[in-house]
């Protein structure tokens, strides 16, 4: 079609009769309702160089609003190659859209406060539990946060960084418990350690890596966690602590 004025006439039909009518189901391109759905089908056809295709595709990129919440469940609590960012991200024919441009900004600002906030714990509990086909989503799509800003540090790497910071503090956590199991059943405030230790747990599963403090109660246990842990399945040990300890109820 080379008559200018016809081609501008039909788009501007388009826009109106088709895209603006079908706002709903822009989003829904696995949906055969959703007029994207169509236009990425042609597109496909032409191997997106088909121009007026390519401006439709745009302007129904512009009708489009997505919020920050839609954009992380689509990119790492959800990854698919089917779901609407994935497409956005990697369809040619989004590039120069402000919706593209509005994904990769939320991706780089998300992942610059990973690195200086640390990742929430249950997101690297998340991360841990990708399926390879998932990892492989996971890392392509945030890759174009780090090449876009000439950032080294892969996802992977940054959150198996996150993971071990996540597990020292762990670490800790359980040599108390184990310590106060062993050592301090007869205490009078175990319970109250143990209350302790629920609530941290509790916090730390809802905060960064970064932010979950240790609890100076929890270090003040720790070197006598480090020195008695290892003694403390040994038999001997166990029928000398039952034979001394039992009639201590203060004694940790």
């Amino acid at each position: 079609m080379k008559n200018k004025q016809f081609i501008d006439t039909l788009k501007n039909q388009f826009y109106r009769d088709v895209l603006e009518y079908n706002t709903f189901y822009l989003k829904q391109i696995q949906n055969q309702d959703s007029p994207l759905f169509h236009l990425l089908t042609i597109e496909k056809n032409f191997n997106g160089e088909n121009e007026l295709v390519n401006d439709l595709i745009n302007h129904a990129a512009s009708l489009i609003t997505v919020t920050n919440d839609e954009i992380i469940k689509e990119t790492f609590y959800s990854p698919s190659r089917h779901n609407f960012i994935y497409t956005v991200l990697f369809n040619p024919s989004f590039k120069s859209s402000s919706l593209y441009e509005r994904v990769i900004n939320h991706l780089i600002e998300t992942y610059k406060d990973w690195i200086d906030h640390g990742c929430r714990v249950n997101d690297v509990f998340t991360f841990q539990g990708f399926s390879r086909e998932q990892l492989n989503i996971v890392e392509q799509i945030w890759a174009l946060a780090t090449n876009t800003q000439k950032e080294n540090l892969t996802i992977s790497t940054l959150f198996e960084a996150n993971r071990r910071e996540m597990q020292a503090k762990l670490e800790i956590k359980d040599k108390v418990v184990s310590c106060l199991n062993a050592y301090c059943g007869h205490a009078i405030d175990k319970d109250l350690y143990h209350q302790l230790i629920r609530e941290w747990y509790n916090r730390f599963q809802q905060a960064t890596t970064k932010s979950a403090e240790i609890p100076q109660a929890f270090r003040d246990i720790l070197p006598f966690a480090n020195e008695l842990n290892p003694y403390a399945n040994a038999s001997n040990w166990r029928v000398y602590l039952e034979r001394n300890l039992i009639n201590e109820p203060g004694m940790i």
